[in-house]
């Protein structure tokens, strides 16, 4: 707006020289006058400005150079770049330039996009999206914890025969955690039954799963409900996590005397 009005009065002592009487050269005036300030307006204001564009890609690049230099990006080129369009494509580009960090291993510059994002996009048709750019970060920086997993050998009560009728559902929460387990699953074949895996893949929420337990070396409760031929037992066993990484594949063993029968 500032600019506008100045060009206003910029233009006020041309006009004024234009209208006036008994002055030559009118004619240079009029054609100087339409050449600087068209030029003006096609370097500022046109859809297609040649300096709003330069800009942009001037930013871009430097964006583009922080990321191969693995350099924090700075909250304002971030929030330049996002606001060059609606919040939405906003969105997505900057999750693209976490993706290309990636790409190419520089994790301070995904992790300051990251941030960025968090502070800025917080609407709850965000978190879902959010918390996956988080699991890819985190799947990035720690790929020896994508494999891991913990190998349960299930010591079934006598009541449960291999020829019989079996189902298992298991479930490992977060300790005094939320009620979102993190792992779960349903088994019905007696060898799987006994001997079963809680790995990333048994996650309902992607991110939300046993390699963020062991990153976080939370500890776990495993609840478990056995049917065998209608008769139903029960049990519940925490599971702690504070390991290395290491120690995984970690087996862990359920004897028969753990279980307890549910009385129907």
């Amino acid at each position: 707006m500032f600019l506008y009005s100045l060009l206003f009065f910029a233009l006020l002592p041309i006009i004024f020289y234009l209208f006036a009487r008994h002055q030559d050269n009118k004619n240079y005036v009029f054609l100087f006058s339409i050449i600087i300030f068209g030029s003006i307006s096609l370097l500022y204001f046109s859809p297609h400005a040649i300096i709003g564009t330069f800009s942009e890609s001037k930013l871009m690049s430097r964006i583009d150079s922080n990321i191969k230099k693995n350099n924090e990006l700075s909250f304002e080129d971030l929030n330049s770049i996002s606001s060059l369009q609606n919040e939405e494509l906003g969105f997505i580009y900057l999750s693209q330039l976490i993706t290309n960090s990636l790409k190419t291993s520089s994790f301070d510059s995904a992790d300051s996009i990251i941030q960025f994002i968090s502070s800025k996009y917080v609407g709850d048709e965000y978190q879902i999206e959010k918390f996956e750019l988080l699991t890819q970060i985190r799947d990035a920086k720690y790929p020896d914890y994508l494999n891991a997993e913990i190998r349960v050998r299930n010591f079934l009560p006598v009541e449960c025969q291999e020829n019989g009728n079996i189902q298992l559902i298991t479930q490992l929460f977060l300790k005094n955690g939320p009620s979102i387990p993190i792992s779960y699953q349903e088994l019905n074949d007696y060898n799987l039954v006994s001997n079963f895996f809680i790995d990333k893949a048994t996650a309902p929420v992607n991110g939300f799963d046993l390699p963020s337990m062991i990153l976080n070396k939370e500890t776990g409760v495993l609840n478990l409900a056995l049917n065998c031929d209608e008769q139903n037992f029960l049990l519940s066993k925490e599971v702690s996590l504070n390991l290395n990484i290491e120690s995984f594949p970690l087996v862990m063993n359920i004897l028969q005397s753990e279980w307890s029968k549910k009385e129907q």
